[in-house]
């Protein structure tokens, strides 16, 4: 189940909905879960059910491994505590301006009363014991911080922490610990987590398995690092404990042969010429999607057909481009259409970065492009063929297999250079044209860490639209003109 089938409104609201697996139906006595998110914002409750989801799957996990009623019935208190505690962080951090009034104290007041039970919880000697036993708070403190993806990541960097060294209370780890951890994920091969069967190897089966395979490179080392060292601030501020995390974590490098991330390869104008060569872009036989290969006298102007050609001229990720619906088209006063590229629901964004809003290049607007929007209801999606696939529930999905395929049977395949390498093309193309980086950054939704918001001001759509107007393929040798519609060529 995807966190898109856990998510359900009734009139104005959002909650949270799940089934109980049915391993648990019978010791729960109950089969589904349905909590208020407290929220009528499809934005915000979105976050939210990312958090209350991992909440919840914890919860299953560790009943799981119980026998004891008594003991169960503590773990349901428990959880309702924390998507309490989850809901009521989210409610205080949020209130704007206009609302700090009279009833701030009331906010502020039960804050501290359902924060305090939670500290009193998390500092007991029972959940003290372990650094594991302040996981579930810290997904809580967390909350929509991180997204499906992230959330699926860094749960597994923690707990191969915890394999590699041991389960124990925050103050009996040393310096030695993290080494060791540190040099172990040096020698975990690069797939690891994206098995089920992983969770139940030790270490050394971890390694063996590992002999001869690509170990994790430089980005992923750190993102494990970086994770862990997060888990041990928290822990150390919540259960007032004096651990110089610094000291542990403080100056450890990774070894030199760690491999370095590979990077995307783009696609050339040759690249790009020879792709839209192939059948989906001059004429297939085939109706099914997945054998669009086939050569024919059909063009099909469907998902497969537009995909890449909305990729090169907005820069925008696969999954952004799949999930839009007929709403996600606006204009401005002066008659500009662009994209909004926001959460919502039945959609999601990588980070917080990624909103964003995306002009229409006029090419894509000569193509055709607009007129995908013009459906009855915003909430339709202007690709309903792409439904939701993979782990993740993710519409991309299927269409991500495919396009391997139909690369590899075109004679277009090339390690490192795939659907993201579109992106990759965009930003490199709209860099030369307009020789602003920060301006590329704003359009694509890429973080801008290093510019302080005081000293930066964010383009308008006008100046967004001004800048990629200049993006012109054509120009530099992109031939398209059999894709306009025959009544414009």
């Amino acid at each position: 189940m995807t966190l898109r089938s856990h998510l359900t409104r009734r009139g104005s609201r959002y909650y949270f909905r799940q089934r109980v697996p049915t391993d648990l139906t019978d010791r729960l006595g109950v089969k589904e879960i349905r909590k208020s998110l407290q929220s009528s914002s499809p934005q915000e409750a979105a976050r939210r059910v990312i958090a209350v989801s991992a909440l919840h799957a914890d919860f299953f996990e560790r009943i799981r491994a119980m026998t004891d009623e008594t003991e169960i019935e503590k773990q349901e208190d428990v959880l309702q505590q924390s998507v309490r505690v989850l809901l009521l962080q989210n409610r205080v951090l949020r209130i704007g301006k206009a609302e700090v009034d009279e009833n701030f104290d009331a906010y502020r007041k039960t804050y501290a009363l359902v924060t305090k039970d939670e500290k009193n919880r998390a500092v007991s000697p029972k959940l003290a014991a372990a650094v594991s036993a302040f996981l579930e708070t810290f997904i809580v403190e967390k909350g929509g911080q991180w997204d499906e993806s992230a959330h699926r990541h860094n749960i597994n960097y923690i707990k191969l922490f915890l394999k590699i060294v041991g389960d124990k209370p925050l103050n009996a780890y040393t310096r030695q610990d993290v080494l060791k951890c540190v040099r172990t994920l040096e020698c975990v091969h690069k797939n690891y987590g994206k098995s089920s069967k992983d969770a139940g190897l030790d270490v050394d089966e971890v390694l063996r398995f590992s002999e001869d395979k690509e170990s994790m490179n430089i980005t992923t080392l750190t993102k494990h690092f970086r994770c862990v060292k997060s888990l041990f601030t928290a822990a150390n501020h919540h259960l007032d404990s004096e651990v110089n995390v610094e000291k542990l974590f403080g100056g450890i490098r990774f070894r030199d042969n760690v491999p370095k991330a590979k990077e995307r390869k783009p696609w050339s104008v040759d690249d790009l010429n020879r792709l839209f060569a192939t059948p989906i872009w001059k004429g297939t036989k085939a109706q099914k999607p997945s054998l669009r290969y086939q050569k024919g006298r059909r063009i099909i102007r469907d998902a497969y057909w537009w995909l890449p050609i909305i990729a090169i001229f907005t820069g925008m990720r696969l999954e952004e481009i799949a999930q839009l619906q007929c709403g996600d088209l606006k204009q401005t006063k002066d008659g500009i259409a662009y994209i909004e590229v926001a959460e919502g629901e039945g959609k999601r964004l990588k980070t917080d970065s990624s909103t964003r809003a995306v002009p229409v290049h006029p090419t894509l607007v000569d193509l055709g492009f607009t007129a995908l929007f013009q459906g009855s209801n915003a909430e339709d999606r202007i690709f309903p063929e792409l439904t939701g696939g993979g782990p993740q529930g993710k519409f991309g999905y299927q269409y991500s297999q495919d396009f391997t395929v139909y690369r590899r049977q075109t004679g277009l395949y090339e390690d490192l250079r795939d659907f993201h390498s579109f992106r990759h093309t965009f930003a490199t193309h709209l860099r030369r044209a307009i020789k602003d980086i920060l301006m590329v950054g704003e359009i694509v939704g890429h973080e801008t860490q290093q510019i302080e918001t005081q000293t930066y001001t964010h383009p308008t759509v006008t100046d967004r639209y001004a800048a990629i107007c200049k993006l012109d393929y054509v120009a530099e040798g992109l031939e398209i003109g059999h894709l306009f519609p025959r009544s414009a060529s």
